[in-house]
């Protein structure tokens, strides 16, 4: 399973300013196939 753990913010990788996380799942299969985290207002504000 992948795990994306970090957002892209001003060229670096940075990671999120907490740690909740999303399941994918394979709508197919219905597996978890990654883990996405979740974006809170910190890092929204980070981002723009």
């Amino acid at each position: 399973m992948r795990q994306y753990t970090q957002f892209y913010i001003n060229g670096q990788w940075v990671s999120p300013s907490n740690v909740p996380v999303c399941d994918v799942i394979n709508p197919a299969t219905e597996q978890v196939v990654a883990q996405i985290s979740l974006g809170t207002q910190a890092d929204v504000d980070a981002a723009v």
